[in-house]
Protein backbone atom coordinates (compact mmCIF):
# COMPACT_ATOMS: atom_id res chain seq x y z
CA UNK A 1 0.00 0.00 0.00
CA UNK A 2 2.32 2.61 0.94
CA UNK A 3 3.73 1.91 -2.65
CA UNK A 4 0.35 2.18 -4.52
CA UNK A 5 0.45 5.77 -2.48
CA UNK A 6 2.97 7.22 -4.31
CA UNK A 7 2.26 5.70 -7.72
CA UNK A 8 -1.35 7.48 -8.12
CA UNK A 9 -0.93 10.54 -6.18
CA UNK A 10 -0.70 12.53 -9.13
CA UNK A 11 -4.35 10.92 -9.58
CA UNK A 12 -6.90 13.50 -8.92
CA UNK A 13 -9.54 13.90 -6.07
CA UNK A 14 -12.13 15.91 -4.62
CA UNK A 15 -12.09 14.43 -1.32
CA UNK A 16 -8.11 14.58 -0.26
CA UNK A 17 -8.98 12.13 2.56
CA UNK A 18 -10.13 9.73 -0.22
CA UNK A 19 -5.88 9.40 -1.24
CA UNK A 20 -5.97 7.19 1.27
CA UNK A 21 -9.81 5.66 1.75
CA UNK A 22 -9.49 4.74 -1.24
CA UNK A 23 -6.58 2.33 -0.74
CA UNK A 24 -7.91 0.72 2.52
CA UNK A 25 -8.64 -2.25 0.21
CA UNK A 26 -5.01 -3.53 -0.15
CA UNK A 27 -3.99 -5.71 2.45
CA UNK A 28 -4.74 -2.85 5.36
CA UNK A 29 -6.50 -2.93 8.80
CA UNK A 30 -7.27 0.45 8.64
CA UNK A 31 -10.86 1.65 7.95
CA UNK A 32 -12.27 4.44 5.87
CA UNK A 33 -12.31 8.00 8.26
CA UNK A 34 -14.76 10.46 6.84
CA UNK A 35 -15.46 12.20 10.39
CA UNK A 36 -11.30 13.72 11.06
CA UNK A 37 -9.52 16.17 8.79
CA UNK A 38 -7.59 14.57 5.81
CA UNK A 39 -3.96 15.58 8.07
CA UNK A 40 -5.71 13.12 11.09
CA UNK A 41 -5.86 10.99 8.80
CA UNK A 42 -2.63 10.88 6.54
CA UNK A 43 -0.83 10.66 10.13
CA UNK A 44 -2.78 7.70 11.84
CA UNK A 45 -3.04 6.07 8.66
CA UNK A 46 1.08 6.75 8.47
CA UNK A 47 1.51 5.59 11.78
CA UNK A 48 -0.62 2.48 11.35
CA UNK A 49 1.16 1.04 7.96
CA UNK A 50 4.42 1.35 10.05
CA UNK A 51 2.63 -1.23 12.30
CA UNK A 52 1.27 -3.29 9.57
CA UNK A 53 4.23 -3.73 7.69
CA UNK A 54 7.01 -4.19 10.29
CA UNK A 55 8.78 -1.18 7.93
CA UNK A 56 9.27 2.29 8.14
CA UNK A 57 8.73 1.97 4.45
CA UNK A 58 5.45 4.58 5.04
CA UNK A 59 7.55 7.32 5.11
CA UNK A 60 9.01 7.13 2.02
CA UNK A 61 8.34 9.60 -0.70
CA UNK A 62 8.56 11.62 -4.20
CA UNK A 63 9.73 15.13 -3.38
CA UNK A 64 7.05 17.17 -2.38
CA UNK A 65 6.83 20.59 -4.10
CA UNK A 66 4.80 22.17 -1.26
CA UNK A 67 2.92 20.47 1.81
CA UNK A 68 0.22 21.28 4.22
CA UNK A 69 1.79 23.26 7.54
CA UNK A 70 -0.54 20.85 9.44
CA UNK A 71 1.27 17.94 8.62
CA UNK A 72 4.25 16.12 10.99
CA UNK A 73 7.18 16.31 8.42
CA UNK A 74 7.37 12.07 8.71
CA UNK A 75 4.08 12.20 6.85
CA UNK A 76 3.89 12.17 3.14
CA UNK A 77 1.06 14.49 2.12
CA UNK A 78 -0.31 12.35 -0.58
CA UNK A 79 -2.20 16.11 -1.55
CA UNK A 80 0.83 17.23 -3.23
CA UNK A 81 1.75 15.57 -6.89
CA UNK A 82 5.37 15.91 -6.33
CA UNK A 83 8.29 16.39 -8.49
CA UNK A 84 7.81 16.32 -12.21
CA UNK A 85 10.50 13.41 -12.71
CA UNK A 86 8.34 11.15 -11.34
CA UNK A 87 9.38 7.76 -12.70
CA UNK A 88 13.08 7.95 -11.49
CA UNK A 89 11.67 9.49 -8.08
CA UNK A 90 9.33 5.86 -7.80
CA UNK A 91 12.26 3.63 -9.16
CA UNK A 92 14.34 5.62 -6.26
CA UNK A 93 11.67 4.71 -3.56
CA UNK A 94 11.54 0.88 -5.10
CA UNK A 95 15.38 0.67 -3.93
CA UNK A 96 14.22 0.77 -0.33
CA UNK A 97 13.43 -3.19 -0.46
CA UNK A 98 16.89 -4.15 -2.03
CA UNK A 99 18.59 -3.12 1.53
CA UNK A 100 18.91 -3.97 4.88
CA UNK A 101 20.45 -1.14 6.54
CA UNK A 102 19.18 -2.10 10.00
CA UNK A 103 19.50 -5.51 9.13
CA UNK A 104 15.89 -7.43 9.65
CA UNK A 105 15.51 -5.60 12.91
CA UNK A 106 11.65 -4.27 13.04
CA UNK A 107 10.93 -0.72 14.46
CA UNK A 108 10.88 0.19 17.75
CA UNK A 109 7.89 2.83 18.52
CA UNK A 110 7.80 4.79 22.01
CA UNK A 111 4.71 6.61 23.35
CA UNK A 112 5.19 10.43 23.07
CA UNK A 113 3.71 13.77 24.69
CA UNK A 114 2.21 14.74 21.06
CA UNK A 115 0.80 11.98 18.48
CA UNK A 116 2.34 14.33 16.10
CA UNK A 117 5.76 13.36 17.19
CA UNK A 118 7.20 9.76 16.03
CA UNK A 119 9.63 8.43 18.45
CA UNK A 120 12.22 5.75 16.72
CA UNK A 121 14.58 3.66 17.85
CA UNK A 122 18.27 3.90 15.33
CA UNK A 123 21.62 5.41 15.99
CA UNK A 124 22.62 8.68 14.77
CA UNK A 125 25.68 8.64 12.42
CA UNK A 126 26.71 10.56 10.97
CA UNK A 127 26.52 14.80 9.38
CA UNK A 128 26.35 15.58 5.51
CA UNK A 129 29.17 17.58 4.84
CA UNK A 130 29.38 18.05 1.34
CA UNK A 131 26.92 17.72 -1.51
CA UNK A 132 25.75 18.27 -5.66
CA UNK A 133 22.46 17.83 -7.23
CA UNK A 134 24.08 15.40 -10.38
CA UNK A 135 21.72 17.26 -12.89
CA UNK A 136 24.78 16.79 -15.82
CA UNK A 137 27.42 14.40 -16.92
CA UNK A 138 29.85 17.28 -15.48
CA UNK A 139 28.12 16.92 -11.86
CA UNK A 140 28.47 13.38 -11.75
CA UNK A 141 32.28 13.27 -13.19
CA UNK A 142 32.90 16.39 -10.37
CA UNK A 143 31.44 14.25 -7.35
CA UNK A 144 33.10 11.43 -8.02
CA UNK A 145 36.53 13.54 -8.51
CA UNK A 146 35.40 14.45 -4.86
CA UNK A 147 34.59 10.46 -3.87
CA UNK A 148 38.11 10.27 -4.56
CA UNK A 149 39.53 13.39 -2.95
CA UNK A 150 42.48 12.06 -0.68
CA UNK A 151 40.70 15.09 1.64
CA UNK A 152 37.51 13.23 2.29
CA UNK A 153 39.23 9.87 3.10
CA UNK A 154 38.01 8.11 6.65
CA UNK A 155 40.06 5.60 8.72
CA UNK A 156 37.44 3.91 9.59
CA UNK A 157 36.62 3.55 6.02
CA UNK A 158 39.85 2.28 4.44
CA UNK A 159 39.78 -0.84 7.03
CA UNK A 160 36.74 -1.96 4.99
CA UNK A 161 36.69 -3.90 1.69
CA UNK A 162 36.95 -1.37 -1.12
CA UNK A 163 39.11 1.20 -2.36
CA UNK A 164 37.81 4.89 -2.66
CA UNK A 165 37.48 4.07 -6.82
CA UNK A 166 35.50 0.94 -6.21
CA UNK A 167 33.60 2.99 -3.50
CA UNK A 168 32.84 5.71 -5.55
CA UNK A 169 32.01 3.45 -8.97
CA UNK A 170 29.43 1.67 -6.37
CA UNK A 171 28.28 5.12 -4.44
CA UNK A 172 27.34 6.22 -7.96
CA UNK A 173 25.21 3.23 -9.20
CA UNK A 174 23.78 3.18 -5.65
CA UNK A 175 25.37 -0.37 -5.91
CA UNK A 176 22.64 -1.35 -8.40
CA UNK A 177 22.83 -2.84 -12.26
CA UNK A 178 20.02 -2.73 -14.34
CA UNK A 179 18.14 -5.95 -15.17
CA UNK A 180 18.73 -6.49 -18.89
CA UNK A 181 14.92 -8.09 -19.56
CA UNK A 182 13.51 -4.65 -20.98
CA UNK A 183 10.06 -6.83 -20.25
CA UNK A 184 10.91 -6.84 -16.64
CA UNK A 185 12.67 -3.81 -15.67
CA UNK A 186 14.14 -3.67 -12.12
CA UNK A 187 17.68 -3.55 -10.53
CA UNK A 188 19.58 -6.15 -8.79
CA UNK A 189 22.97 -5.44 -6.68
CA UNK A 190 26.18 -5.67 -7.94
CA UNK A 191 28.27 -9.06 -7.22
CA UNK A 192 32.09 -7.71 -8.43
CA UNK A 193 33.80 -3.99 -8.42
CA UNK A 194 34.56 -5.18 -11.90
CA UNK A 195 30.64 -4.91 -13.02
CA UNK A 196 30.34 -1.93 -11.10
CA UNK A 197 33.26 0.19 -12.54
CA UNK A 198 32.87 -0.55 -16.25
CA UNK A 199 29.35 0.43 -15.96
CA UNK A 200 30.21 3.23 -13.86
CA UNK A 201 32.79 4.43 -16.46
CA UNK A 202 30.36 4.08 -19.17
CA UNK A 203 28.24 6.30 -17.65
CA UNK A 204 30.80 9.07 -16.88
CA UNK A 205 32.38 9.05 -20.67
CA UNK A 206 28.51 9.04 -21.85
CA UNK A 207 28.09 12.51 -23.91
CA UNK A 208 24.24 12.42 -22.62
CA UNK A 209 23.14 13.73 -19.80
CA UNK A 210 22.24 11.00 -17.07
CA UNK A 211 19.50 8.71 -18.22
CA UNK A 212 20.15 6.05 -15.63
CA UNK A 213 16.91 6.80 -12.95
CA UNK A 214 18.58 5.54 -9.45
CA UNK A 215 21.50 8.71 -10.00
CA UNK A 216 18.76 10.67 -12.56
CA UNK A 217 19.07 14.39 -10.17
CA UNK A 218 19.83 12.72 -7.00
CA UNK A 219 22.50 14.63 -4.64
CA UNK A 220 25.91 13.03 -4.40
CA UNK A 221 27.05 13.76 -0.82
CA UNK A 222 29.82 13.25 1.17
CA UNK A 223 29.92 13.05 5.44
CA UNK A 224 31.95 14.55 7.90
CA UNK A 225 33.91 10.95 8.45
CA UNK A 226 34.37 10.18 4.79
CA UNK A 227 31.07 8.53 3.77
CA UNK A 228 29.86 8.70 0.44
CA UNK A 229 26.59 8.19 -1.22
CA UNK A 230 23.40 9.66 -2.95
CA UNK A 231 20.44 11.34 -1.57
CA UNK A 232 17.54 13.98 -2.84
CA UNK A 233 18.09 17.26 -4.17
CA UNK A 234 16.44 18.44 -0.77
CA UNK A 235 19.79 17.52 1.64
CA UNK A 236 21.66 19.81 3.00
CA UNK A 237 25.10 20.36 4.35
CA UNK A 238 24.85 19.50 7.97
CA UNK A 239 21.82 17.34 7.69
CA UNK A 240 21.98 13.83 10.22
CA UNK A 241 22.77 10.61 8.75
CA UNK A 242 21.02 7.94 10.46
CA UNK A 243 20.11 3.90 10.52
CA UNK A 244 16.43 3.59 12.15
CA UNK A 245 14.65 -0.12 12.94
CA UNK A 246 12.95 -0.78 10.36
CA UNK A 247 14.81 1.45 7.52
CA UNK A 248 16.47 -0.82 4.91
CA UNK A 249 17.74 2.54 3.51
CA UNK A 250 19.47 5.09 5.69
CA UNK A 251 17.75 8.38 6.75
CA UNK A 252 18.59 11.48 6.08
CA UNK A 253 16.64 14.23 9.19
CA UNK A 254 17.64 18.07 9.45
CA UNK A 255 17.72 18.43 13.51
CA UNK A 256 15.37 21.62 15.27
CA UNK A 257 16.53 24.03 17.18
CA UNK A 258 15.88 22.96 20.33
CA UNK A 259 14.17 25.85 22.61
CA UNK A 260 16.06 26.29 26.22
CA UNK A 261 13.09 24.06 28.28
CA UNK A 262 13.21 21.23 25.59
CA UNK A 263 15.61 18.23 27.06
CA UNK A 264 15.01 16.19 24.12
CA UNK A 265 16.24 16.53 20.75
CA UNK A 266 13.78 16.60 17.43
CA UNK A 267 14.28 16.22 14.20
CA UNK A 268 12.83 17.35 10.96
CA UNK A 269 12.16 13.73 8.38
CA UNK A 270 13.83 14.55 4.87
CA UNK A 271 14.46 11.88 2.80
CA UNK A 272 16.07 8.31 2.37
CA UNK A 273 19.53 7.88 0.93
CA UNK A 274 22.06 5.17 -0.29
CA UNK A 275 25.21 5.34 1.79
CA UNK A 276 27.85 2.73 0.88
CA UNK A 277 29.30 0.82 2.90
CA UNK A 278 26.34 0.60 5.85
CA UNK A 279 23.95 -0.70 3.49
CA UNK A 280 23.59 -4.28 5.03
CA UNK A 281 23.81 -3.97 8.72
CA UNK A 282 27.55 -3.07 9.31
CA UNK A 283 26.68 -0.48 11.97
CA UNK A 284 24.03 -2.99 13.78
CA UNK A 285 26.57 -5.29 14.22
CA UNK A 286 29.21 -2.43 15.59
CA UNK A 287 27.24 -3.28 19.46
CA UNK A 288 26.80 0.08 19.17
CA UNK A 289 23.74 1.39 21.90
CA UNK A 290 20.65 2.53 20.39
CA UNK A 291 19.20 5.63 21.11
CA UNK A 292 15.70 7.25 20.40
CA UNK A 293 15.49 9.57 17.53
CA UNK A 294 12.58 12.05 17.83
CA UNK A 295 10.29 13.26 14.61
CA UNK A 296 8.16 15.80 14.36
Amino acid sequence: MPLALNLFRSRQASDPRDRVNAFLGLKSSITADYSSSFEDIYRLSTRSLIDECHSLSPLLRIPETKRSPALPTWVPDWCNGGARSRHSEIIWIRLFHQFSAASSLRPLIRAMASNKELSLQGLVLDYAHVGRTLQNRYRLIEIVSQWQDPRYYSDTFNSQEWTYEQASHRALLGDLKPLADDGNPGHHRFQSDENAGALAQSLLASIEDPANPVVHNRKGIITQSGMIGLSNPGVKVGDVVCVLLGGKMPFILRRKEASKEEEEVFYDYITHAYVHGIMDGQVMNKGRELEWINLV
